[in-house]
């Protein structure tokens, strides 16, 4: 299936931020060292659009990286003045930025909309005062919520980033997280494993242990699992690969990160249907293309659940598995957040 969906990156790593957070370094991060000039990002604007051919797909900038509305003034201004000429022209739909929670304010906002960015990407964390003063975040839970709520009022799609496994995170403050996240209703989500950088301040910590894989795959699991089912869009899950991928000291980072998630939740959904039917023995079970690889499991996991054929088919649509039992029945199953 040809893409639809096109965005822009442009980072801009650390600028506009007075912190650095204990498990930060956006240079390692994106490869990027410096702030772009105004006329390197406008070719790259123009570069990347010479290469979509069909102008009927959408496509957006995004700065990423730092605090936007954290920069100068001058700054951002320059910046959002060529994000809004190709705006204008109708070459692009939209215009996103990222930003920190406490760098969020009625002028600020009325400057965003001025110029046409209708995105706004919180860097959150976590709704957790602890997990966010450990993390030297420099905020609080309610400032992020305050945030949050004035960018709906004012009329932007608003995102939330998360990190799981920060110092002083748990279970509980992971699922009071997704309470609040869910209560704030933005409209889309990327969630990401703490990893430890080379030369930050959490490679340092000896009392600190990262997420295992497995802790860190099940954590995601529930958090996909529950944002789905709200009509959240997850826009990411898992850190995209660094560029130099040894600057990653530990944590569970994997390229295939966001696959093993799904596939595990493809898995517990499997188990779950196996025991409501323990009596009866299942022979075929038919997947949807875009879910076969996800059902199947990573390294073929998933197919010891049932042992039997597993069968793709063009008009099954994603989300459903039919499955054929021994005593002749058949039944058509729902994963349950498509």
């Amino acid at each position: 299936m040809a893409k639809k969906h096109f965005v822009i990156p442009i980072f801009i790593p650390h600028s506009g931020c007075p912190f650095q957070c204990i498990f930060c370094d956006q240079q390692k991060i994106t490869g990027v060292k410096k702030e772009p000039l105004p006329r390197e990002i406008d070719k790259k604007i123009t570069d990347y659009l010479s290469t979509i051919k069909d102008r009927a797909r959408s496509v957006r900038i995004a700065f990423y990286g730092g605090s936007f509305t954290g920069l100068p003034v001058k700054t951002q201004v320059s910046f959002l003045k060529i994000a809004k000429k190709y705006l204008d022209s109708k070459e692009i739909i939209a215009v996103r930025v990222s930003t920190r929670p406490d760098y969020i304010d009625k002028k600020i906002l009325f400057r965003l909309k001025r110029f046409g960015v209708s995105e706004i990407e919180l860097g959150i964390q976590s709704f957790s005062d602890e997990v966010l003063s450990s993390s030297q975040r420099g905020y609080t839970c309610a400032q992020a919520i305050s945030a949050s709520i004035l960018i709906r009022r004012h009329g932007f799609l608003l995102g939330h980033q998360l990190m799981i496994g920060l110092p002083g995170d748990s279970w509980a403050h992971i699922k009071e997280t997704a309470k609040i996240c869910v209560s704030l209703k933005p409209d889309m989500i990327r969630i990401y494993p703490t990893l430890v950088m080379e030369n930050t301040y959490l490679s340092y910590m000896t009392d600190y242990k990262a997420l295992s894989l497995q802790e860190a795959i099940e954590k995601s699991a529930y958090l996909i699992n529950l944002f789905q089912s709200k009509k959240i869009r997850i826009l990411r899950v898992g850190l995209h690969p660094p560029q130099d991928k040894s600057v990653i000291k530990s944590g569970p980072f994997h390229e295939s990160f966001k696959f093993l998630v799904l596939s595990k939740i493809w898995e517990n959904f499997l188990v779950n249907i196996k025991k409501d039917n323990r009596r009866k023995k299942i022979i075929s079970l038919y997947s949807s293309f875009n879910d076969f690889d996800k059902i199947i499991g990573y390294k073929g996991k998933n197919k010891e659940i049932f042992d039997c054929p597993v069968k793709k088919v063009p008009w099954l649509c994603n989300g459903y598995i039919i499955i054929n039992f021994d005593n002749g029945k058949t039944k058509v199953y729902r994963l349950k957040f498509y």
